[in-house]
């Protein structure tokens, strides 16, 4: 190999080396995956129950927090939502009424929340194992960045888990809500993709519409998701781009060096 095809070759593996680093490509989108903020990540839910207005079971039960992971693709000026997230309900501090057969009496659940039930009935429900998934409107194009915002109302919100166990009176109900899903709002604001300190912060606003289902009568309950998801990712600063930069050129330009000197 003569010294300018090895000049060409050691080049090619820097900018293959930094590609792979930075987490991108020029063409093509890479998949990442961000890690949900807990302490940053919270919704609450409303809705009807059994045809009336729902309210909080218990102190705080119509909100939670989140954990868990999104999956995104990016690319230059885009972001994109695949599928494939699983963002976690956690469980309420007290348990909640119905159990996990809608019999009488509490367990742990995500949720709770009560309203007026059918007969003069009061109707509980507990909504447990709920996790949910992000996906976009684009077709795979990706949304649009505009600095390092983007439109919540291309967001599709997807519930891959969850089970509402209702007792109104003497009566059970349980319903999966699995595979139900809506589009998300722009009521929130805009949702943003941000880099600093060698962190890149996904802030996902959600506002969503109703996904409707049925306990005592056709389409007489519903759910809707507002709030804030927050996740992170590690990424490289460019002192690290840097300096792997110098780690892999240095060699070439030592051995240049020595030619050189010995030529003379």
């Amino acid at each position: 190999m003569t010294s300018r095809n090895r000049i060409r070759f050691v080049m090619a593996l820097l900018i293959t080396a930094l590609i792979t680093i930075v987490g991108v490509t020029p063409a093509r989108a890479t998949t990442v995956t961000y890690n949900i903020d807990q302490a940053q990540s919270s919704l609450l839910i409303s809705g009807d129950l059994t045809g009336n207005p729902s309210s909080q079971q218990t102190s705080n039960s119509l909100s939670t927090s989140y954990t868990g992971t999104i999956v995104a693709d990016l690319q230059p000026g885009k972001i994109a939502f695949p599928g494939g997230s699983a963002i976690d309900a956690a469980l309420q501090p007290v348990n909640q009424q119905p159990r996990a057969d809608a019999t009488p009496g509490s367990a742990p659940a995500d949720y709770g929340r009560t309203a007026p039930g059918p007969f003069s009935s009061t109707a509980l429900e507990a909504l447990r194992n709920f996790v949910l998934d992000i996906e976009d409107d684009t077709f795979g194009a990706g949304i649009t960045l505009s600095g390092n915002n983007f439109a919540s109302n291309s967001l599709i919100i997807d519930i891959a888990g969850g089970d509402s166990d209702v007792l109104y009176g003497s009566t059970p109900a349980e319903v999966s809500l699995s595979g139900k899903g809506t589009a998300n709002g722009s009521g929130g604001g805009a949702s943003s993709v941000v880099q600093g300190g060698g962190i890149e912060t996904l802030t996902l606003k959600i506002s969503s519409g109703s996904i409707g289902y049925s306990i005592a009568q056709s389409s007489d309950s519903s759910i809707s998701f507002s709030g804030t998801i927050v996740a992170t990712r590690a990424v490289p600063e460019p002192a690290t781009i840097s300096a792997l930069a110098l780690f892999v050129g240095m060699p070439l330009m030592q051995r240049r060096t020595h030619r050189a000197h010995d030529r003379r």
